[in-house]
C-alpha cells in the first residue's frame, strides 16, 4: 500500500514532473522565433482541433445509427490539414523527415512534445513461436484469378471407395451399420470444417485492415449452400451423385419433389462432401499431397468468386498479411533448434498507414479548401453479395479555389466505410492529385513568403 502524505510534511520530489519540465525546458531552446511566430499563427486552429475533437467524442458515445459508424475521423481530419502546415516546422533539420512530412511515424522519432503523430493503424505484436502457414495459403493475388471466365480443373479423388462414399445419398442405402459407413455424411462434416478454416486463412490474409465483422460476412457468404451448390451443378457432381429421386429433374414418377431449398442444401452438401474426401484420400504416388491439392484448387475457385475484391485490395498502398506464411526457407534447421527463416514465425504490423480520408486531407486541403463527403441516395440501391443487406453509396467532392471539384464515390456497407472508399478513388487518381496537390503547394509558398516579408517589416 502506498505511503501517504501527512500534513506538514514535505512533498516528495515528482520524477515524472521533473522529467517533463526538462523536455520542455529542451523543447523551447529548439524553437526558434520563426517557429514561435508559425505556431502563434496556427494555434486558434489546433485549440478548434481539440474542440471538435471533444465534441465529436461526446457526441459518439451516445448512439450510432442509419450506417454511421462511431469515430473521432472528422477531428482527425482537422490535425491532418493542420500537420502538413505546423509539423514540418519542428521536425529535425537533420534527418531525412525533415525534406518530406511523414503520414504516420512513432512517437520515438519525435524530438518535440509538440511534433505529435497521427493516428495509425494497430499493431499487431510479434511473436516468436508462431507455426507458420502453408506457401499456398498466402494472400490471393490478382495471380491466382482464373483468366477468361473459366473455373480451375477438378482434382480427382484417387481413393475409389472414398469418391464413391462422397456421391452416395443415405436415402440410397438401406438401414443398419452399413448406412453410417458408407453415405456422404462423415466426409461433409470433414469437408465443411475444412473449407471454413481455409477460407478464414486466405481472407485473413489478403483484407488484413478488413474487420474482422466483415471477414465473417465475406467467408459465411462465400461458403452459402447457393454458392456451393452453384460449383456441385457446375462440375456435374450432381449427375454423378446417388440420391433420391426427389432431388432430381421433376422428382418422383407421380411423387413428392424437393423443394428448390432442399436440392440447394443437397447440392451444397455434395460439395463438402467431395472436398472432405480430397483431403483424405491416399494415393499410390508417393509425392501425392492430398491437402496441397485440395488448398490449390480451393484457392483458385474462390479467388475466381471473389475476383473484384481482390483486384481492388491489390491496389491498396501499403498491404501487409498480418500472419506470415511459409517458404521454401522457412523450414527447420538441421539442429530443429530455430527455423532457417526466422522471419516466417513472426506475426507482421500491418502498414501504419492513416484512413484514406485523412491521407486525402493531408494531401490536398489548407485554408478555404473543405473535403464534403454526402451519401448519394438512389430508388434502388444496392445490396451485398453476400449478406443481401443494402450497400450505401457516397460521393466524395473538394470545395475550393473558387469551385466544387469531384473526387470520387465509394459504396460499402456503412456511411463510413464508403466514404472512405471515396477517398481511396480520388487517392488513386494520380492525375487529378497532381493538380489539387500543386494548388496546395503553390498556396502554402505564398503564404510562407507573406509571413517572411512581414518579419522583415521593421517594428
Amino acid at each position: 500500500m502506498a505511503k501517504r502524505q501527512h500534513d506538514g510534511e514535505a512533498a516528495p520530489p515528482d520524477a515524472a514532473a521533473d522529467t517533463i519540465a526538462k523536455r520542455q525546458k529542451v523543447a523551447h531552446a529548439a524553437i526558434s522565433p520563426d517557429q514561435l511566430a508559425l505556431l502563434d499563427r496556427f494555434s486558434k486552429e489546433l485549440r478548434a482541433f481539440v474542440k471538435a475533437a471533444k465534441k465529436d467524442k461526446k457526441t459518439n458515445e451516445d448512439s450510432t445509427e442509419n450506417g454511421d459508424e462511431a469515430s473521432l475521423e472528422d477531428a482527425y481530419v482537422q490535425l491532418a490539414e493542420l500537420s502538413t502546415s505546423v509539423l514540418p516546422i519542428f521536425l529535425p533539420q537533420n534527418t531525412a523527415a525533415s525534406s518530406q512530412l511523414p503520414l504516420a511515424t512513432t512517437a520515438s522519432s519525435h524530438s518535440s512534445p509538440i511534433a505529435a503523430p497521427l493516428p495509425t493503424a494497430p499493431i499487431i505484436l510479434s511473436h516468436s513461436h508462431v507455426t507458420p502457414l502453408p506457401h499456398n495459403l498466402a494472400a490471393w493475388t490478382p495471380a491466382d484469378i482464373p483468366r477468361g471466365g473459366g473455373y480451375p480443373a477438378l482434382p480427382p479423388i484417387p481413393d475409389p471407395a472414398l469418391a464413391q462414399m462422397a456421391m452416395t445419398h443415405r436415402g440410397m442405402l438401406g438401414g443398419g451399420a452399413a448406412v453410417e459407413a458408407a453415405n456422404y455424411e462423415t466426409l461433409e462434416f470433414v469437408g465443411d470444417a475444412y473449407i471454413y478454416h481455409v477460407a478464414a486463412e486466405l481472407i485473413t490474409q489478403t483484407f488484413p485492415r478488413m474487420s474482422v465483422g466483415r471477414r465473417s460476412q465475406m467467408r459465411e457468404g462465400l461458403l452459402r449452400n447457393a454458392n456451393l451448390a452453384q460449383y456441385t451443378v457446375h462440375y456435374g457432381l450432381d449427375k454423378r451423385a446417388q440420391i433420391p429421386d426427389e432431388f432430381v429433374g421433376d422428382g418422383r414418377d407421380k411423387g413428392s419433389r424437393a423443394t428448390d431449398r432442399g436440392r440447394q442444401k443437397v447440392n451444397g452438401d455434395l460439395f463438402e462432401a467431395y472436398v472432405g474426401a480430397l483431403v483424405r484420400a491416399k494415393s499410390t504416388d508417393p509425392g501425392y499431397d492430398s491437402s496441397a491439392v485440395t488448398v490449390k484448387w480451393l484457392r483458385s475457385l474462390w479467388a475466381m468468386t471473389l475476383a473484384s475484391d481482390i483486384e481492388r485490395e491489390s491496389r491498396r498502398p501499403g498491404v501487409v498479411p498480418t500472419i506470415a506464411t511459409s517458404s521454401p526457407k522457412a523450414a527447420a534447421s538441421t539442429n530443429g533448434s530455430a527455423p532457417a527463416d526466422a522471419a516466417a514465425l513472426s506475426v507482421a504490423a500491418p502498414a501504419a498507414q492513416p484512413p484514406a480520408k485523412v491521407r486525402l486531407a493531408a494531401a490536398i486541403v489548407c485554408r478555404g479548401v473543405v473535403i464534403r463527403y454526402e451519401e448519394v441516395k438512389t430508388n434502388n440501391p444496392k445490396r451485398d453479395k453476400f449478406t443481401n443487406m443494402p450497400l450505401f453509396t457516397v460521393s466524395a467532392t473538394a470545395d475550393g479555389w473558387g469551385k466544387t471539384t469531384f473526387l470520387g464515390t465509394g459504396t460499402a456497407m456503412s456511411k463510413r466505410e464508403a466514404g472512405e472508399k471515396a477517398a481511396e478513388r480520388a487517392l488513386e487518381n494520380g492525375k487529378l492529385m497532381k493538380e489539387l496537390k500543386g494548388k496546395k503547394a503553390d498556396y502554402l509558398a505564398r503564404i510562407e513568403a507573406e509571413t517572411k516579408a512581414k518579419e522583415a517589416e521593421p517594428e
